[in-house]
C-alpha cells in the first residue's frame, strides 16, 4: 500500500500498488472455510499512477514497473519488492511517501481507467473522427456523417445469391436492412426493447463480417451482454471465431489457449458442399416471391389486389339482419341453409 502526507492536512491517502485478480471460494457445508485462487496476471494500479501524475507531477507507467516484478508467471511465487523500491525512489520528494508490504482482499474497480488513458493519449485521433465529433456536437461533422447515410432497398435482399449471404440466425427485413447498411460501412445505433433481436442482429453481423475476412471488436459494459452473443454463436458452431478478452481474469495464457483452440478447429474443419442446399433455397425463395407478387397484383375488372379484397372481407359484419323477413344470417352458417329457413328460392 502506497501512502503519503495529505497536502490539505486531512486523512493520508492509501492506495494499492499492485493488483492481483483472485477468486474466493467458500468451503464446507457451513461455508466457514474458504480458499483463494489466482485468476489472472499482476497489474499496476492505474488509479495510483493517474493520481501520482495529475496531483504530484510524477509520471510512471505500467511498463516502468511490471518488468521489475520477479517471478510473475501464473502460479509461481513472485517478489514485488523491486517494484516498491523503484516507486519509493521516484517518489522520494513526496512528503512522507512510503510503501507498506500488506495484502488486502477487496473489490477494486479500475477498468474505466483504460478509457481515461485513451482520452489522454488518443485525443487527436478521437477529435479527427467524424462520428466522435458529431456526438460531441460539431455541426460540420454531423453533416458529414448524415451525408454518408446508406438506405438499403429491402427488395434487393431477395436477389442476393445465397453464397454471398452469411446470416446464421433468423432475421426479418428490418434486421436485414440494418445488417446490410453496416456491411456497406454505415455507422448505426440500433434501438429496441428486450426480445426484439438486437443480440441476434449482432451475432449475424459478427458472422457476416468474419466471412468477409474483417475483424470485429464487440464491446459491452456488462458481461451478460457478451455472454448472450457468445451463446448464439456457440449454438451454430461458431464459438471458435471469438476470443474472450473481458475481465481482469483474462490472462495472456488464456488468450493463447483460445487462439490455439480456434486454429485447431480451422485445421480440422472439412470443406462443405452447399450447392444443392443453395439450389433448394433459391427455388423456395422464388416461389414465395411469386406468391407475394400475385397477392399484390391489381386485377380486373375491379382493379383491386387479392390482399385488398381479403382486407375488405375481414371488415364485413359477422351477422346480417334482413328487415323484410326478419331473418338473421351469420358468417359461420351456410347461406343455403338460411335461404331454406326464410322460405326463399
Amino acid at each position: 500500500m502506497a501512502t503519503w502526507k495529505a497536502p490539505d492536512g486531512g486523512r493520508d491517502p492509501e492506495a494499492p500498488v499492485l493488483l492481483l485478480p483472485v477468486t474466493l471460494e467458500l468451503k464446507g457445508s457451513l461455508g466457514q472455510a474458504f480458499s483463494i485462487q489466482r485468476t489472472g496476471t499482476v497489474q499496476v494500479n492505474l488509479v495510483l499512477l493517474h493520481v501520482l501524475e495529475s496531483e504530484l507531477g510524477i509520471k510512471l507507467s505500467s511498463e516502468d514497473l511490471l518488468p521489475l516484478l520477479q517471478g510473475d508467471d501464473e502460479g509461481a511465487v513472485f517478489d514485488p519488492s523491486p517494484v516498491y523500491l523503484y516507486l519509493s525512489e521516484k517518489c522520494k520528494h513526496v512528503p512522507a511517501f512510503q510503501v507498506r508490504s500488506v495484502a488486502v482482499l477487496g473489490n477494486f474497480a479500475f477498468q474505466k481507467m483504460a478509457m481515461v488513458n485513451d482520452l489522454r493519449e488518443r485525443g487527436e485521433d478521437l477529435v479527427a473522427n467524424d462520428v466522435i465529433a458529431a456526438l460531441a456536437g460539431d455541426s460540420d461533422a454531423r453533416k458529414q456523417v448524415s451525408a454518408q447515410n446508406i438506405e438499403p432497398d429491402p427488395l434487393e435482399f431477395d436477389r442476393t445469391p445465397p453464397q454471398d449471404e452469411f446470416l446464421i440466425l433468423d432475421a426479418d427485413s428490418s434486421q436485414q436492412k440494418a445488417i446490410a447498411a453496416v456491411l456497406k460501412g454505415q455507422s448505426a445505433v440500433i434501438h429496441g426493447p428486450p426480445g426484439t433481436g438486437k443480440s441476434q442482429t449482432i451475432a449475424n453481423l459478427i458472422a457476416s463480417l468474419a466471412a468477409q475476412g474483417r475483424r470485429v471488436l464487440f464491446v459491452a459494459e456488462k458481461r451478460a451482454a457478451l455472454e448472450v452473443v457468445k451463446k448464439r454463436l456457440k449454438q451454430v458452431g461458431l464459438e471458435d471465431i471469438v476470443i474472450d478478452m473481458h475481465g481482469a481474469d483474462v490472462s495472456p495464457k488464456l488468450v493463447l489457449k483460445q487462439v490455439g483452440a480456434a486454429l485447431d478447429a480451422v485445421r480440422k474443419s472439412v470443406p462443405v458442399d452447399c450447392e444443392e442446399l443453395h439450389k433448394h433455397f433459391v427455388e423456395r425463395r422464388s416461389r414465395l416471391n411469386r406468391h407475394a407478387e400475385r397477392l399484390h397484383k391489381k386485377r380486373e375488372p375491379g382493379g383491386h389486389t387479392v390482399y385488398e379484397l381479403q382486407g375488405r372481407v375481414l371488415k364485413l359484419q359477422t351477422q346480417v339482419i334482413s328487415s323484410t323477413a326478419g331473418a338473421v344470417w351469420s358468417s359461420s352458417e351456410s347461406p343455403k341453409r338460411e335461404r331454406r329457413r326464410c322460405g326463399t328460392s
